[in-house]
């Protein structure tokens, strides 16, 4: 095979005849800023729905879509935060739609495996999202220091308590959520005073999970303090829920092109549509085998 025969493998966006209307290299797209059109037509319609029906950040203003969150001078922090969010919807509505992803991250937030008929009684709610705010207002509380999610006796109205403690203690099974491309500069300082009593579920989109663990397991260790366990006090979420992981990922790059105005929120919706008919040159099955991660430049 000479030069001009070489083969590049790529995702792209074909029309029904076949023909390529927008590709980039796989290796670009699953490890450097992947191309805004594609990411949109792919997943972009998921990512409107859950800014409109979970978190209530895309509104209707002055008969037009608007992005209504608070935009930080640091771009970057706004968008880990938004991400923040989005991956508390994301593991929520999973919960929801798959009883054995439901188990898994129920027995997580108890710190203890759980029963199927157990796990089955609860449900994740987000304390965060407007569906709390709308079916269990008690509940909804997007500044909670602690809890992003909680699990629900729906039936009995009862809240699902960590293992070891009862409704007296007033200890609440849960998760808390963070997305970051810098977890040491983020969030390690938290995890070094022990400030959170339910586990942390870390989004490394720099893939930086590894370092932030064994930071944590030497700074426990020179101190003579073992209280603080890796996968169950730090949880990784790519090795958890490797879909969840992956689906947050790609939000990254449309995230950011909200924020800094390369995409307007109507984008979401139209660029979707507008490729609703056309295949992937590159199935979206085909890259689920593939370590998928951001870099990140911030």
């Amino acid at each position: 095979m000479n030069e001009s025969d070489s083969i590049e493998l790529i995702v792209g966006l074909a029309n029904g005849d076949g023909k390529l209307l927008i590709s980039q290299p796989l290796d670009e797209f699953l490890n450097g800023n992947r191309s805004i059109p594609i990411l949109n037509a792919y997943t972009g319609r998921k990512l409107f729905d859950i800014l409109v029906d979970d978190l209530g950040v895309i509104r209707y203003k002055d008969n037009k879509l608007a992005l209504t969150t608070i935009i930080q001078l640091d771009t970057y922090n706004t968008a880990m935060r938004l991400l923040g969010k989005i991956a508390e919807a994301v593991i929520v509505r999973r919960c929801h739609d798959d009883e054995n992803i439901n188990k898994t991250w129920f027995s997580i937030a108890r710190r203890k495996n759980a029963k199927s008929d157990t796990a089955r009684r609860f449900q994740a709610l987000g304390t965060g999202l407007m569906k709390t705010k709308d079916i269990w207002p008690q509940r909804y509380n997007p500044s909670d220091p602690q809890r992003d999610i909680i699990w629900v006796d729906f039936k009995k109205g009862s809240i699902a308590n960590m293992k070891g403690s009862t409704s007296m203690d007033g200890l609440e099974a849960g998760l808390q959520v963070k997305v970051s491309g810098d977890g040491c500069k983020y969030f390690l300082n938290d995890l070094y005073n022990i400030r959170y009593e339910v586990p942390v579920v870390y989004f490394d989109i720099n893939n930086d999970f590894d370092v932030v663990a064994c930071k944590l397991i030497e700074y426990r260790q020179n101190i003579n303090e073992s209280r603080i366990c890796i996968n169950e006090d730090l949880i990784s979420a790519k090795a958890t829920d490797f879909d969840a992981y992956q689906e947050v990922c790609y939000y990254v790059d449309l995230v950011m092109g909200l924020l800094d105005g390369r995409l307007k929120p109507e984008d979401l919706v139209n660029e979707a549509e507008k490729y609703s008919s056309l295949m992937n040159a590159v199935s979206a099955a085909s890259l689920e085998g593939f370590g998928i991660g951001t870099k990140m430049l911030h």
